[in-house]
């Protein structure tokens, strides 16, 4: 199963601002899967890391003192950008999931956000599960329960720890940020994904325990501590 979100990561805040509203920002699409490990040996084959694109495009200037320049511009999110994301996504599975799971059924879930519940890319979707089916890829998409950031491993850990390596340095530009969101990318550890995967089952535990309910307390459970002695086992 695949858990698939968007991010915004902001520039830090500057004093030369003189509103909210121009903070940069970039937004980002991330799929994460589950990372797989080696029974006998521990190591890790996959570290979860399927896909990750930044929503933005270069923009040539044409006012001003810097016409001819380039800069980085966000791009509006509508139906038509979120299928082309989808279709990477389901390219990047292909490439980078390991060969064993090529007969294996695989999930990839997104959020209710509007261009992803579009009736056109539920189409676009159901055509990429025919045409990927047909050579051995069993890849479907569903979507995750309304107003429930708690069942997306993105929401839970990833962006977090993506957020932290991006502030540990200062940018100017969206240039920067872009490149920093990318290196943070790289940065992300598989054991850290890991345990985002874990949290999920203990949220879906306590899901059903209340009946379906997401009105429920998540309780110290020691997690990060029982995660790293088995994976140090």
């Amino acid at each position: 199963t695949l858990k698939n979100g968007s991010r915004g990561f902001v520039l830090p805040r500057s004093r030369k601002l003189a509103s909210k509203r121009h903070v940069g920002k970039i937004m980002v699409w991330t799929a994460i899967g589950r990372p797989l490990y080696d029974s006998k040996t521990g190591e890790c084959i996959f570290d979860g890391k399927v896909h990750m694109e930044t929503i933005t495009h270069w923009h040539k200037l044409k006012r001003g003192k810097r016409k001819g320049q380039k800069v980085i511009r966000n791009v509006k999110v509508d139906g038509k950008k979120a299928r082309e994301m989808i279709r990477n996504t389901y390219a990047a599975i292909v490439e980078k999931f390991p060969t064993a799971y090529r007969r294996r059924k695989i999930w990839l879930q997104m959020d209710n956000a509007r261009p992803h519940v579009a009736k056109a890319t539920w189409i676009e979707c159901k055509r990429l599960h025919t045409l990927y089916l047909k050579e051995g890829w069993d890849i479907e998409v569903v979507f995750q329960p309304p107003r429930s950031p708690d069942m997306n491993v993105n929401d839970l850990i990833v962006y977090k720890s993506m957020s932290s390596i991006v502030k540990k340095k200062r940018m100017k530009t969206l240039a920067q940020l872009k490149k920093r969101v990318g290196f943070a990318w790289g940065k992300l550890d598989d054991k850290v994904i890991s345990r985002a995967w874990c949290i999920l089952f203990q949220n879906m535990k306590y899901v059903l325990e209340t009946n379906g309910d997401n009105d429920f307390t998540y309780p110290h459970t020691s997690l990060r501590q029982r995660h790293k002695d088995a994976l140090e086992k």
